[in-house]
């Protein structure tokens, strides 16, 4: 799921909430119901991040309003584990299984992209430092090849 706004983030967040009001009636629901608030979290998660790296400060309503939607995703996700518990222990089981792996990918993620950026960083210096070495070469031997012409004239 891709959140690209707020108002977006607001929206989805109202129709996983009534996912789960109506998965509380229908057992066969609760996976539709899992399966969108694992979306919805990690939507929400890359529209924070896509907020951090661009230039653009949050103005404080919309950071307000993230936060009051990560404590409702919470509730939503305490509401879906008491209603897994009671109809299908397994799924529960499986669902924090996902939720695990989630937040280790989204971990692993997060370090390669650090990562990247450290060796795009490197190269940077790498070619910096080379192009300087290059140049002063140049320059030096610029200098010798004129000197020479000077001592053979």
């Amino acid at each position: 799921m891709i959140l690209e706004s707020v108002a977006v983030a607001a929206a989805a967040l109202n129709q996983i909430g009534s996912m789960i009001e109506t998965a509380g009636q229908v057992q066969g629901g609760a996976q539709r119901v899992m399966s969108a608030i694992l979306d919805f979290g990690q939507g929400l998660d890359e529209l924070e991040n896509n907020k951090k790296d661009t230039f653009f400060e949050q103005s404080h309503s919309d950071i307000l309003r993230i936060q009051m939607m990560r404590r409702q995703q919470q509730r939503y996700e305490q509401e879906l584990e008491s209603l897994l518990s009671i109809a299908d222990p397994i799924l529960l089981d499986q669902y924090r299984q996902s939720k695990r792996e989630q937040v280790e990918k989204r971990k692993a993620h997060q370090k390669a992209l650090a990562d990247a950026a450290r060796r795009r960083k490197q190269l940077i210096q790498q070619i910096i430092t080379i192009s300087a070495i290059v140049i002063t070469g140049l320059v030096a031997a610029a200098i010798v090849t004129a000197l020479i012409i000077m001592v053979l004239k």
